[in-house]
């Protein structure tokens, strides 16, 4: 409205249209006070978005730290096994070395004993008992003293 208008208007016209004006007035302080809560909600949301961001990027550092930790770990074990493996690779050729001497030397011990035992059939008088169990005590003794096995020599057999 232009000024000659408002000039012809009364004195009601006038407190009306102020009334009206001071109405619109009013809505629209709390239009803009809305929308400013509004701005304020979004810019909180927006700090919280970039705390998220943040915090997630934070995460993934802390997830590829744990992830390179777990490597170096299955690594070290890994080596680890490879050392064991060849420990026992080792443990094992001695433990057969030592089972082939053995046996070597229980087989030699074994052919003596059939060549003393083949000597003493052929020995004339020989076959008497007495005789055959000392002969027997003697190279029992002699077994247990290259097997290391320590025990008492067996007691012969009375009443044959």
């Amino acid at each position: 409205m232009t000024s000659k208008e408002l000039k012809r208007l009364s004195r009601g016209e006038l407190l009306e249209i102020l009334i009206e004006q001071m109405e619109e007035n009013d809505r629209l302080k709390e239009q803009i006070q809305e929308m400013q809560r509004k701005l304020e909600d979004r810019q909180i949301v927006l700090n919280e978005a970039g705390s998220i961001a943040e915090a997630a990027l934070r995460l993934n550092g802390i997830f590829d730290a744990a992830q390179n930790a777990a490597k170096q770990y299955l690594e070290s074990i890994q080596g680890m096994c490879a050392d064991q493996d060849k420990l026992r690779e080792s443990i094992l050729q001695k433990a057969k070395a030592e089972a082939a001497a053995i046996r070597q030397s229980a087989d030699a011990y074994s052919a003596k004993v059939r060549r003393e035992a083949d000597a003493v059939k052929n020995v004339p008088g020989a076959g008497a008992m007495e005789d055959q169990d000392d002969y027997w005590a003697a190279l029992i003794s002699e077994a247990k003293s290259l097997s290391g096995a320590s025990g008492k020599r067996p007691e012969k057999e009375t009443g044959r």
